[in-house]
């Protein structure tokens, strides 16, 4: 995995920065992954909407779970990465953008929307 990270010097970096993700020894995407959703998503205002959408699919896939002393409990983090989510669109111009899936935050729950991006329909 390809971690770099210059303040503002590309649009990967401008994605790393609006999403705090700028720490090498905890790196949530690649630089590849990154570039792949600027282009993907055709700007890297829409590439960083798109991959916090995806750190909340991520946390919401991993669930939460107990084993004796040890507690992993997703939600404080997933509250906090919808909230970032609607402040990126809302500072972006992208309310209107809607992801592939619906997060229920509290029933930690995924539905597919009937609304996707453009580009993103299946097959």
């Amino acid at each position: 995995m390809t971690f770099s990270y210059t303040p503002f010097a590309s649009d990967k970096d401008r994605v790393r920065f609006h999403m705090q993700d700028v720490d090498a020894s905890a790196a949530v995407f690649s630089d590849e992954e990154i570039a792949a959703a600027i282009t993907e998503f055709e700007s890297w205002q829409a590439g960083t909407v798109q991959l916090i959408s995806a750190v909340l699919m991520r946390l919401t896939a991993a669930g939460d779970f107990t084993a004796d002393w040890l507690k992993v409990d997703n939600a404080e983090a997933r509250k906090m990465y919808a909230a970032l989510l609607a402040a990126k669109k809302a500072e972006f111009g992208l309310e209107d953008v809607t992801a592939g899936a619906i997060y229920d935050i509290d029933a930690v729950s995924v539905t597919r929307s009937d609304n996707p991006i453009p580009g993103t329909e299946e097959s």
